[in-house]
């Protein structure tokens, strides 16, 4: 995004409540915004904490939440006292679904899965369970492998089933125009014989993951999410997912013509099926019906409708059952988009800050010993990509939850804050260990800050995935 664009609406700063004019440039305000949050973690006063919003718990969710305003995620008014804050309506999610959760030591889900056929053996046992199986802690057992899950190999497994369905080559899902990270459905995902199981599967996973408060690695589309929360299609959805369309349909809505005039557009659309491009009538009789000043609004409404969800709705729906065999519709209509996304994915930036004020230590090493200054040193160093990287060989996922490092957890919701444990030094094997279930690593006493570095750097460059004796 344009750091010198400008904000286009008066908006008050979420933390200190500063309102910002509309020409504001939206570098100009992130900076304060990083000013303010920099204040609240340099001070440990109550009125530093009660200075952030009620509608946000954290300062991960404040970061989010403001780095979306573009998107109008940041209420430009005072909180209304009666609606429900995002932090309430958090809890009251978390409450439902551990109303549904099965307890461990009553039953498990165990998944028996070869590592080489990973998305085949997943693909048939996951889609053959029961809700109530789904609602049950979930244990991935690789075939050969010692490891025991105890949340560690189900977040990888999670990870490397969602790079393999949001790969393009799946032609599953595709990044939209508007925003290059962001996933949607592929029209043509039609032409895989088996995509309807796919979209089903993938909605499975993905509600599984929430269910899990495993955050996933992916970052749907706007409409996307609001299709999972039921929210109506509009013009101004239409954006993010094809600009040079939505500007288009824009200038026919704000064209006036004369009475007689008409638009070159008709009520239909081309569509590309197995027996080649077809015509489409958005409406009854519609490749006759030229648009005109009368009809304008209807028609920009119906291509709305087709080009966000008429053209890939058996695949939508297929998506959506999915997901709500695990997480019921009813749980998470009340969201706003952004919030339901910070639930769903968790929190992609990683604040080398909160991640240290939640480390504990053990062994030979503290927060003062000097190997543990040059670690902290050299991941402050690192692009947000190799922070990913290493947060996964870490912990076995790629973003951490939505209330920060502070609430890492195991698969059975016991909190298990990241550690490091000290281990002896040895120039032969000079690795660094980690043991994802319990978000710990065994970080040896190097001599100096480049070999440690040099071992940091070995980790995000090389394949994080697979798991020995724990």
């Amino acid at each position: 995004m344009n750091g010198n664009s400008h904000l286009g609406r008066t908006i008050p700063c979420p933390v200190c409540r500063k309102v910002f004019p509309a020409d504001t440039t939206n570098r100009n305000f992130n900076g304060h915004i990083d000013q303010c949050i920099v204040e609240i973690h340099s001070s440990s006063s109550v009125t530093s904490q009660a200075a952030a919003p009620d509608n946000v718990s954290n300062l991960s969710e404040i970061n989010v939440m403001v780095r979306s305003n573009q998107e109008g995620s940041i209420a430009t008014s005072s909180v209304d006292e009666t609606t429900p804050t995002f932090h309430s309506r958090k809890n009251t999610f978390r409450t439902t679904l551990a109303a549904m959760e099965v307890p461990w030591i009553e039953s498990h889900t165990t998944l028996i899965v070869d590592r080489q056929y990973t998305f085949r053996d997943s693909f048939n046992q996951l889609c053959e369970l029961s809700e109530e199986d789904l609602h049950k802690e979930l244990k991935i057992h690789y075939i050969g492998e010692i490891a025991q899950d105890a949340g560690g190999l189900s977040r990888e497994w999670f990870t490397t089933l969602f790079n393999e369905l949001f790969n393009a080559d799946f032609c599953m899902f595709k990044r939209v125009e508007a925003d290059d990270f962001a996933y949607t459905i592929n029209e043509l995902s039609f032409l895989n014989e088996e995509a309807m199981d796919y979209f089903n599967f993938c909605g499975i996973l993905l509600g599984k993951s929430m269910f899990d408060k495993t955050p996933a690695n992916v970052h749907l589309s706007k409409t996307l999410l609001n299709h999972i929360l039921g929210k109506p299609m509009t013009l101004e959805d239409l954006q993010f997912e094809d600009k040079p369309l939505y500007q288009s349909l824009k200038a026919i809505r704000d064209t006036k013509v004369s009475e007689n005039t008409l638009f070159s557009e008709t009520f239909s659309v081309m569509q590309l099926t197995l027996e080649g491009s077809v015509e489409v009538d958005l409406k009854p009789g519609g490749r006759e019906i030229f648009v005109n000043d009368e009809n304008k609004e209807e028609y920009i409404d119906l291509l709305v409708q087709w080009e966000l969800e008429k053209k890939f709705q058996t695949q939508l729906e297929a998506f959506l059952a999915g997901f709500y065999r695990v997480v019921p519709k009813h749980c998470v209509s009340h969201f706003e988009t952004e919030e339901f996304e910070l639930l769903l994915c968790g929190v992609k930036e990683i604040d080398v800050t909160d991640w240290k004020t939640n480390t504990i230590y053990k062994g030979e090493y503290s927060g003062q010993s000097k190997c543990i200054q040059w670690f902290w040193e050299v991941l402050g160093e690192m692009t947000q990509d190799q922070r990913s990287k290493f947060l996964q060989f870490c912990t076995g996922s790629t973003r951490i939850p939505v209330e920060g490092f502070k609430l890492l957890s195991t698969n059975r919701g016991e909190n298990v804050l990241f550690c490091v444990q000290s281990t002896t030094y040895d120039d032969a094997k000079p690795f660094i260990a980690a043991h994802t279930c319990f978000n710990r690593i065994d970080l040896p006493k190097y001599p100096s800050k480049e070999e440690l570095a040099r071992q940091m750097g070995l980790v995000v460059e090389n394949d994080v995935t697979g798991f020995g004796l724990e």
